[in-house]
């Protein structure tokens, strides 16, 4: 008889136990939920860049003659909550050239994009503008010229001799991809 009155008390304070420690834990958990339910009507702010290039982001160049000009467009646009800042490179860099100075490039844009006056193009992957900063519903547009210069020196000893680059966008967070 003892046995079951001792089998019973027990059974009796493990569902006791059972009982507070569910309900201790409804309670915290309950407190919980309500500390993250303040956030509700918080608002978060988003940051989207664009990048889209109207005839790819490829520089490829061979058997060119001096005085040759190629023209590469994009846009960078900012549909986010607020201000983004971007890099852009130049990477998959191949230079061929002996005379490196006689390749430059120039980049000019719009709405305080970055810009850069004539300079030799590179023979390594370059980051050629740094924190460009752009404001929410903004684009810049961006034309990057590339010219082989006509020198008054015998330019032979670059004939065919290739020249190529990918341009990259990428922003505070990561790479932008295509539109």
């Amino acid at each position: 008889m003892n046995k079951k009155i001792f089998l019973h008390a027990g059974i009796t304070i493990l569902v006791f136990l059972a009982t507070i420690i569910g309900v201790s834990y409804s309670f915290y958990t309950a407190q919980l939920n309500k500390v993250n339910d303040s956030t509700a009507g918080a608002e978060f702010n988003t940051k989207t860049l664009g990048v889209n290039y109207s005839d790819g982001n490829s520089i490829n160049l061979s058997n060119i003659l001096p005085g040759a000009t190629i023209i590469k467009t994009f846009t960078v646009t900012n549909t986010g909550d607020y201000q983004g800042i971007y890099n852009i490179n130049l990477i998959n860099v191949v230079n061929g050239l002996t005379r490196k100075s006689d390749m430059t490039y120039t980049l000019t844009s719009t709405n305080n994009g970055a810009v850069i006056a004539q300079t030799t193009f590179p023979d390594v992957n370059e980051t050629i503008a740094t924190n460009i900063q752009i404001g929410t519903g903004v684009t810049q547009s961006y034309t990057l010229t590339i010219q082989y210069l006509n020198a008054s020196e015998s330019q032979n000893v670059d004939m065919n001799k290739t020249v190529s680059a990918t341009i990259q966008i990428v922003d505070s967070d990561h790479i932008i991809p295509n539109n």
